[in-house]
């Protein structure tokens, strides 16, 4: 199944293939004229795709494919819909999963939320079991221990991140609710440098 997939998309990416410019330029020649040589663009005439930056534009993902990603999505702008509050250990750290109707069988797969500037302005009772939507930039759990962006919560020992089955970490400028409230309370300061 797997060989009749990758025959599949090599077919597709043959056919999808845009025309190759030197040959498309070459005038084509019946046997009684004389051939003459090909018409090739010059490098100023070329033209090629703008490159697409990484950061451009936020990849979304859920927490449970973040956490299995983590490596890859490591430093990239990342939009996490459909996450689900667990846990909060301070303003500014909070834990989340996918938000599901069954109850997970396996792995858990959680998020630990690091927020940027700010903190929270909902109360942890009323937090917990909320689904939320994060964006800010996926960070490994040790890209964040080493960063020292946001304090790291002393009650996540390692015993307590394997208990937790915490997988991954996202830096958040912003924290909404599925309708866009936002739940964060920013300072001057940090408005300020916003903008």
């Amino acid at each position: 199944m797997g060989l009749r997939a990758a025959a599949m998309a090599a077919a597709i990416t043959l056919i999808s293939r845009p025309a190759d410019p030197a040959r498309a330029a070459t005038p084509r020649c019946s046997d009684d004229q004389e051939h003459t040589s090909p018409i090739v663009a010059t490098p100023s005439e070329q033209t090629e795709p703008p490159a697409i930056r990484q950061n451009d534009l936020p990849i979304t993902v859920r927490p449970g494919t973040l956490a299995l990603l983590a490596d890859t999505l490591a430093g990239r702008s990342i939009r996490v819909a459909s996450a689900r509050v667990v846990g909060v250990f301070d303003p500014r750290v909070f834990l989340v999963d996918t938000q599901t109707r069954l109850f997970p069988i396996r792995d858990r797969d959680r998020v630990l939320v690091f927020i940027e500037a700010g903190a929270l302005r909902v109360d942890p009772t009323v937090l917990v079991a909320s689904t939320v939507t994060l964006t800010g930039v996926a960070r490994t759990l040790l890209g964040m221990q080493v960063s020292h962006e946001v304090p790291w919560p002393a009650a996540l020992t390692p015993d307590a991140v394997k208990r937790l089955e915490i997988r991954a970490a996202i830096l958040a400028t912003s924290v909404r609710t599925p309708e866009g409230v936002d739940l964060l309370t920013r300072s001057s300061s940090d408005r300020g440098s916003n903008r």
